[in-house]
């Protein structure tokens, strides 16, 4: 999509938010996966958007906090994926989790969540903790607690893997 100019693009890897042809892409993907899919739930990523507003976007629009612009395009997307039949929206946490932990993902200890990040979290979304790399009980206690406090729907995805080799780790 971005590779053919299907879409305008904020930055290298990020599509346009605040502009109409995005949301019909994203109108056309929940137009089609709702056909081929009888559930009505749908995980949009939205993980590492780092960039997200700091290209086109704000040559267009003038600089906004990313909470912002993150906020305003989920609630779109949301709507959209209500047009669709979709209940239940889900997306990787990492975004807001970064975004006040000085841009690192994994919380060595326990923070509060500061309200403008909170807020910024559309009712509706459920954010999805991810976490394919600690062994320490501790570490995921710490981010259950504070994804407690994000939502009380949060989700957790884990992982068995073999990136090294043929044998899990």
């Amino acid at each position: 999509t971005l590779r053919w100019n299907h879409v305008k693009v904020d930055t290298d890897d990020i599509m346009l938010v605040d502009d109409e042809r995005t949301y019909e892409l994203i109108d056309h993907m929940f137009a089609s996966l709702s056909k081929c899919f009888k559930t009505r739930k749908i995980h949009v990523g939205m993980d590492e958007a780092y960039m997200l507003g700091r290209g086109k976007h704000l040559d267009i629009h003038g600089y906004e906090p990313i909470s912002t612009i993150m906020k305003r395009h989920l609630e779109k997307v949301c709507e959209i994926a209500k047009k669709h039949g979709y209940e239940d929206v889900m997306l990787w946490s990492d975004m807001y989790l970064r975004a006040f932990n000085g841009g690192g993902y994994y919380v060595n200890d326990f923070k509060k969540v500061p309200k403008e990040i909170i807020d910024s979290i559309p009712k509706d979304v459920i954010p999805v903790y991810w976490d394919y790399y600690h062994d320490e009980e501790r570490t995921y206690d710490i981010h259950f607690d504070i994804h407690k406090q994000m939502s009380k729907n949060t989700w957790f995805a884990g992982g068995t893997w073999s990136w090294g080799g043929f044998m899990p780790h």
